[in-house]
């Protein structure tokens, strides 16, 4: 089993349960199943063949309802082999490379997209950067872009920003040295 969040930016059940449809290959192989976790509650359960020909099977009955997480599942028959430790975790190693191999291999998680236009009451590219979220020091991924007075910025995860002007590109480690390097001297 994994699980995967969701993507935000869909709208609409069928949407986001598409964009994890569109990554399941259809290659012939053991059945898999997704266990999808709603907002505020509930759960629901469809075959991965089922919910490509109707997606409503998995559906529950609330408007506007929306899932947060799909759990991605798939089962190995043990038959008979359950009676001894050694039989069980034979079969358990052999099935986690193949869930591998013809799942979770294909999926890659939800990641937010760039935020892209001018900045609601910034003036300057410095007034933009300013009023931005300061985020956790994590991986390198764009938590925001925009564009203030002919240039662009891009602010990552771990603080650093990156802005674009017809000068040429440069890299900030925060929001103190762009600042600092904005400012005339006095």
């Amino acid at each position: 089993m994994m699980c995967v969040q969701a993507p935000e930016d869909k709208k609409k059940y069928e949407s986001r349960l598409h964009w994890l449809l569109k990554q399941l290959p259809n290659e012939p192989g053991p059945p898999v199943g997704v266990h999808i976790r709603w907002k505020h509650g509930g759960a629901s359960f469809g075959s991965v063949a089922d919910l490509r020909v109707n997606p409503k099977i998995a559906d529950i009955d609330r408007p506007g309802a929306l899932p947060k997480c799909f759990e991605i599942v798939t089962k190995t028959d043990m038959g008979k082999k359950f009676s001894g430790t050694k039989n069980f975790i034979d079969i358990l190693e052999a099935a986690v490379p193949q869930f591998y191999d013809h799942v979770a291999r294909h999926i890659r998680a939800w990641q937010p997209g760039p935020l892209s236009g001018p900045v609601e009451g910034a003036e300057t590219l410095t007034d933009a950067v300013a009023n931005l979220p300061d985020p956790k020091k994590v991986a390198q991924r764009i938590v925001r872009r925009g564009e203030v007075s002919g240039g662009r910025y891009s602010m990552f995860a771990d603080g650093s920003i990156e802005v674009e002007t017809r000068n040429g590109t440069r890299r900030f480690k925060d929001i103190r040295e762009l600042v600092s390097y904005a400012e005339p001297p006095q």
